[in-house]
C-alpha cells in the first residue's frame, strides 16, 4: 500500500501543471539568495550538513552579490567558501550556481557526474539540464522554478514543502 501511495505521489507530481520558464525573466544577482536558502533548507542532504561551499559558474557580479552570506547560517549550514570561474571546479562544491547560459552542458554534466546541485538565475536553463531557477514571474515577484528529473540525476531529493513554493518545469 505504501508502495502504490508513493507511486501516486509521483504521478500527481509528474502530472503537476507543466510551466514554461519563458513565463519568467531572469533574477537580478542581489536576488538569487532565495534559491541558496531554499536549497539549504529543502534539498535533504544539503540541509544536513554543517558547511556548504559554492562554485559560481560563469559570472563574477554573482559570486560578488553572494560574498555577503560567507560563514552566515543558510538554513542548518553555514556557507563556508565561495569559489568562480568560467570552468568546471577543480574541488566539488556542494552547489553549483550556473549564471552563464554558454556554459549550461559542462555545467549539468558536472552536477550529474559529482553529485552537486545545479542552480541558475536564468530560467530558461531549467529546462536545459538544472535543477532549480530563481526568476521574476509576470507580477514581477521573484519565484523558484524546480526540475526534478534534473534533481534526481544529480542524486539529490526535494523535501515535500518546497512543491508548494516552486513551478515544476519538465
Amino acid at each position: 500500500m505504501k508502495f502504490m501511495r508513493s507511486l501516486g505521489m509521483s504521478l500527481v507530481l509528474i502530472l503537476m501543471v507543466e510551466i514554461a520558464p519563458a513565463e519568467f525573466k531572469e533574477a537580478p544577482p542581489g536576488q538569487i539568495s532565495q534559491a541558496i536558502i531554499s536549497a539549504c533548507l529543502f534539498e535533504k542532504t544539503i540541509s544536513t550538513k554543517d558547511n556548504i561551499t559554492i562554485y559560481v559558474m560563469g559570472s563574477e557580479e554573482i559570486a560578488s552579490s553572494l560574498q555577503m552570506y560567507l560563514n552566515q547560517s543558510l538554513g542548518n549550514a553555514t556557507l563556508k567558501k565561495i569559489d568562480s570561474g568560467n570552468k568546471t571546479p577543480a574541488d566539488t562544491p556542494t552547489i553549483l550556481f550556473l549564471g552563464n547560459k554558454d556554459l549550461v552542458g559542462q555545467a549539468s554534466s558536472y552536477c550529474q557526474e559529482n553529485g552537486v546541485l545545479s542552480i541558475t538565475n536564468i530560467p530558461d536553463l531549467v529546462n536545459k539540464g538544472i535543477s532549480l531557477g530563481v526568476g521574476i514571474d509576470e507580477s514581477g515577484s521573484l519565484g523558484l522554478l524546480l526540475n526534478p528529473e534534473e534533481t534526481a540525476r544529480e542524486g539529490k531529493n526535494w523535501k515535500p514543502a518546497i512543491m508548494k513554493m516552486a513551478k515544476i518545469v519538465k
